[in-house]
């Protein structure tokens, strides 16, 4: 669960959770909140699909073919 409000969020790993959203072009983009999560929303394009999330891979060499679904 994630509770939202706090100044920041982080996972069980210790990690900040981040927020990940589809691009136009098919790829992935992640935001790291400095802040709130709520903050961070207005960065994400009017009626893309977006999920938080508490990992992402730390292997960015292959970072333009991550996919979510």
């Amino acid at each position: 669960m994630i509770l939202l409000g706090l100044v920041l969020q982080y996972s069980a790993k210790g990690t900040p959770m981040r927020i990940i959203y589809k691009t136009e072009s098919g790829g992935v983009a992640v935001i790291v909140p400095a802040d709130t999560i709520e903050a961070c929303m207005k960065d994400i394009p009017e009626g893309a699909i977006y999920e938080i999330v508490d990992d992402v891979p730390e292997d960015r060499t292959f970072r333009d073919a991550w996919t979510w679904e």
